[in-house]
Order: C-alpha cells, then sequence, then structure tokens
C-alpha cells in the first residue's frame, strides 16, 4: 500500500479484502496500518426526531457500534452514496 501524505492522514478500504476493512492512518510522523472486520452497523431510524438543517428536513439515525453509541442526522430526499457502509442507508 502506499505511503500517506500528511494531506491523505486517513485513508479506509472497505471489502478490501473481502468482509475486511483496512484503515491506514498517521500520528504524528508515525504511520500505521490495520485491519479488522467489516461489520455493518444497525441503525434506528427515530421517524419522530426532525430538524431543519441548512434549509433539508432531517431526522435523526442512533447506532450502537462496538461499544459506542453514534447519532446521524439525514436527509430523507437524499440518497446515500455508494460505499458510505458507516453511515445509515436512509431511502424512504
Amino acid at each position: 500500500m502506499p505511503l500517506l501524505s500528511r494531506v491523505d492522514a486517513l485513508v479506509i478500504y472497505t471489502g478490501y479484502p473481502a468482509n475486511r476493512r483496512t484503515v491506514q492512518d498517521a500520528v504524528f510522523l508515525d504511520y500505521y496500518v490495520y485491519e479488522d472486520d467489516a461489520e455493518p452497523q444497525q441503525w434506528t431510524l427515530l421517524t419522530d426526531s426532525v430538524r431543519q438543517i441548512l434549509g433539508y428536513t432531517c431526522r435523526k439515525a442512533v447506532c450502537n457500534y462496538r461499544g459506542r453509541d453514534y447519532e446521524a442526522w439525514y436527509a430523507p430526499r437524499f440518497r446515500s452514496a455508494p460505499g458510505r457502509g458507516s453511515w445509515p442507508d436512509c431511502r424512504d
């Protein structure tokens, strides 16, 4: 794998190799590469939590992943981008 520049400090390859996630990161002058299981996150879409963000009607999604709680706001009007498996697939 190529060495990272300071601009590209964090690179995540999902599905390479199959069902694995490869992460390249830099901390000061030290570079790290590690692999782990690409476990899917199980998001709960909360239809009763609605907020206006930059003029878009957004809804809240929550997830507990590897012992941490996450919260994301999404606009159902937009489809999630392919390969963005870490964010909720929020389509109405």
